[in-house]
C-alpha cells in the first residue's frame, strides 16, 4: 500500500498552476506501484488530459494544481482533467489539500525572475513557515532560503523531496525571504513570503 506525503498529520500540500492549455502540467505524482501504462516516475508531472491505465493492483497518487486535491486510485483508468481526475477503477482517498506554489525558472545562469504559477495568480513564491520543497528534474543542486542576504537554511537536493531541517527555526510569517535554487549552470532567486497555511513548493528551474 502507498501512503500520500504528508506534512505535520495533513495532507501533502502542492503547487497550484492555473491551467492555460491542454499540454501544460496539470498534477504531480506524488507515489505509484504496479503495472502503470504509460509508465511514471514518482514526483513528476502530468498534463491535463493524460491517462493512466492501472493494473487491477496498481495504485497511484495524485495531487492536483488547480483542483488543490489529493487523489489516491487503484486500478482502472485515471484521467487528468482540468480541475481534478475521473477513474474507471477505485477511489482509495481523495483529500482537500493547502494549495501550494509552483516556481518555474526560465533565462540562464544567474537568472534572477522566475514565473511563479499559483491559483491566485500571484507573482511571489509563498513558502510554508517549514517549507518543503519537490525539485523537478535532476539538474538542482541545492535550495537556500536567504532573508536580507543572509542563508537562512541549505538543502541539498540529494532526492526530489527536500525537508526542511528539524534543527532550523521555522521562517517568520509575513516575512520577506528569497528563494534561491542551485544548478550546474548557476544559482537563480526568487523573491518569496512565507505563511502557515502555504503548501509544497514545486521548483522547475
Amino acid at each position: 500500500m502507498i501512503r500520500a506525503l504528508r506534512i505535520g498529520g495533513l495532507a501533502a500540500l502542492l503547487a497550484a498552476a492555473p491551467l492555460t492549455a491542454m499540454a501544460e502540467p496539470a498534477a504531480l505524482i506524488v507515489a505509484a506501484q504496479g503495472d502503470i501504462a504509460p509508465p511514471v516516475e514518482e514526483f513528476s508531472e502530468a498534463e491535463a488530459g493524460a491517462r493512466y491505465d492501472l493494473g487491477a493492483s496498481a495504485e497511484i497518487i495524485l495531487m492536483h494544481y488547480a483542483g488543490c486535491t489529493e487523489s489516491h486510485f487503484r486500478g482502472g483508468v485515471v484521467t487528468v482533467e482540468a480541475l481534478g481526475f475521473e477513474t474507471t477503477g477505485e477511489t482509495v482517498s481523495a483529500t482537500q489539500v493547502e494549495c501550494p506554489t509552483k516556481v518555474a525558472f526560465k533565462g540562464g545562469s544567474d537568472a534572477v525572475a522566475a514565473v511563479v504559477l499559483r491559483s491566485d495568480g500571484g507573482r511571489q513564491a509563498q513558502l510554508n513557515v517549514r517549507p518543503v520543497f519537490v525539485a523537478l528534474g535532476d539538474d538542482i543542486k541545492r535550495i537556500e532560503v536567504r532573508r536580507d542576504g543572509k542563508v537562512v537554511a541549505s538543502l541539498k537536493a540529494t532526492s526530489r523531496l527536500l525537508r526542511w531541517p528539524k534543527s532550523t527555526a521555522p521562517l517568520q510569517a509575513g516575512a520577506a525571504y528569497e528563494l534561491v535554487v542551485v544548478t550546474s549552470a548557476g544559482q537563480r532567486v526568487a523573491a518569496a513570503g512565507a505563511a502557515p497555511a502555504a503548501g509544497v513548493t514545486v521548483i522547475q528551474p
